[in-house]
């Protein structure tokens, strides 16, 4: 029994990074927010990471990655409101990213600094 409570101890320790593969990012300019009837996406000015290899790049311009947010998300609109805020005061945000929206990598939160 004690065996079996070390290994489960252990694996929870070791094991949940390897199921969650969220990146933070902090101190970043959002650049362009774009808003269709598909969902909100934005990139940011300088910064361009694509941790989940979701394959999208602007195509305009074949550096820019798009981030999504999730149209199905409970938070859509914080995040979105969040995006703007800090687009019309010039603040940086921390972002988050976990798992791919189709081609873009998807956010699941924004913290404005």
């Amino acid at each position: 029994m004690k065996v079996k409570c070390i290994f489960l101890f252990s694996l929870s320790l070791f094991g949940s990074p390897l199921l969650t593969q969220a990146a933070t990012y902090t101190n970043k300019d959002v650049d362009t927010i774009k808003v269709n009837n598909t969902g909100v996406y934005f990139n940011l000015d300088g910064f361009y990471s694509n941790p989940e290899d979701c394959g999208e790049t602007d195509p305009d311009s074949s550096s820019n990655v798009y981030y999504a947010i999730d149209p199905t998300s409970d938070y859509k609109r914080e995040l979105y409101s969040q995006l703007l805020a800090a687009k019309a005061s010039g603040n940086k945000i921390r972002f988050g990213l976990s798992g791919c929206l189709g081609i873009y990598p998807k956010v699941y939160r924004v913290d404005i600094l």
